[in-house]
């Protein structure tokens, strides 16, 4: 059963080297990004990744039709969910200041599937909490439920 509807398409530009720690910083950035709260999981498994080349690609988003774990939202993708820290970023930064786009400013998260330093896959999710982006990322084994709303974004 379908967990997952199918929102837009959103287009991330190519890069060749990002270095996670010259960017997710709590405090504000000089282009106005704010972050107010990065969890300990996300310091601990992403602040010393360095992710090199990738080419511009089409990311999908996704809205959860109801409240789903990451087993479930994966096999519903049915393809390639993961994404990179560096689309994560260029989608906050289109958003820095809650703006409308692609991801949700509505308190609900917005969830991607990031591989950390090791390699191992995990659910980074980012928040608008009013006043900046809160960043976290939990273990996919986690038996954590994303709530209904929540969009998903995949490649």
């Amino acid at each position: 059963m379908r967990v997952l509807d199918f929102v837009r398409h959103v287009e991330v530009p190519a890069f060749t080297h990002f270095v996670a720690a010259d960017h997710f910083r709590e405090g504000r950035t000089p282009g106005g990004l704010s972050i107010t709260w990065i969890g300990a999981n996300f310091l601990r498994r992403f602040a010393h990744k360095v992710e090199e080349y990738a080419s511009a690609r089409e990311l999908d988003v996704y809205e959860l039709k109801r409240s789903a774990g990451n087993d479930a939202i994966i096999d519903d993708i049915g393809g390639q969910p993961e994404t990179t820290l560096h689309d994560v970023w260029v989608l906050l930064e289109r958003q820095a200041h809650g703006e409308d786009g692609p991801l949700r400013t509505d308190s609900r998260p917005n969830v991607f599937y990031v591989r950390d330093a090791e390699d191992v896959l995990w659910a980074v999710d980012a928040v608008w909490g009013g006043a900046g982006w809160e960043i976290g990322a939990s273990a996919l084994d986690e038996r954590r439920l994303w709530g209904a709303l929540a969009s998903v974004i995949a490649r």
